[in-house]
């Protein structure tokens, strides 16, 4: 499995940053209840094709959230 540092951030809280796969950080944003998220798969499904990535839901918005992600390992790094 290929590590990514990956940061989501969301009104109202504080920075989540961890090292994990992508499929741990799918896990993880399943669980943070973040406001009109969509299927984790949908927000990171260029990540198998590139180094990095983010997606941001409401930009401006009071809901606005983001979550970025770099690999930090594996092939091409």
């Amino acid at each position: 499995m290929i590590p990514y540092a990956w940061t989501i951030e969301a009104n109202g809280r504080q920075p989540l940053q961890r090292v994990t796969t992508i499929e741990e950080m799918h896990d993880v944003l399943r669980v943070l209840d973040l406001p009109g998220v969509v299927p984790p798969d949908c927000v990171t499904w260029d990540a198998w094709n590139g180094a990095r990535g983010r997606y941001t839901h409401d930009c401006g918005g009071d809901d606005e959230w983001s979550v970025s992600w770099t690999r930090v390992g594996g092939p091409g790094t």
